[in-house]
């Protein structure tokens, strides 16, 4: 499947995908959708595409004083000056898109096996992605951090989440259990 820039050869057992997105018009006005919905055996995974380029940002790195970098991503700005999103916006619309598209798919009776949310971006080293990651983990409901043993849960809200780049998802094999992902030129 392409979608948005990304190229994904899934696995033999994917019973179902959705290019989730295409059908914004079933949500309600202001709700948000992933991209990509791929439905396997056991569980459903959510994909949002991010892809930061032709932005050529540049800005001087806090470790090294004198060096002056050069990038795509707009993690690295602070909004009120640039514009550009910042890594607190950018995790809370991450947020909402599953959140809207998780209502959406539960009002619908669709949301009967465990879900997993992947974002992958391109454009931002790994630093970024890793601190992205971090903060969309600390406002996302994982498992591990809200059921606690007494709770009346009668399944979770979101089993996994990660925010990798193709060069990272390429070299898990967690991920590439679901699919092998790639960028078109």
């Amino acid at each position: 499947m392409e979608k948005d820039g990304y190229v994904f050869d899934f696995s033999d057992d994917i019973v179902d995908i959705i290019s989730f997105d295409e059908n914004e018009k079933l949500l309600c006005d202001g709700m948000k959708s992933v991209d990509i919905i791929a439905e396997f055996p056991n569980e459903y995974l959510f994909l949002e595409l991010k892809k930061y380029k032709d932005r050529n940002i540049d800005f001087k790195c806090p470790l090294w004083k004198e060096a002056k970098v050069v990038s795509n991503c707009p993690l690295l700005k602070n909004e009120k000056i640039s514009g550009l999103a910042s890594i607190n916006r950018i995790a809370k619309d991450l947020r909402q898109k599953y959140f809207d598209t998780f209502l959406y798919r539960h009002i619908n009776g669709r949301n009967d096996k465990p879900i997993s949310y992947i974002c992958v971006v391109e454009g931002c080293d790994s630093a970024l992605t890793t601190r992205l990651k971090d903060k969309v983990s600390m406002i996302l409901p994982l498992k591990r951090k809200m059921i606690k043993e007494n709770d009346e849960w009668n399944y979770f809200i979101l089993k996994n989440f990660a925010v990798v780049n193709v060069k990272s998802w390429n070299k898990s094999p967690q991920l590439n259990r679901y699919a092998s992902c790639s960028i078109v030129d």
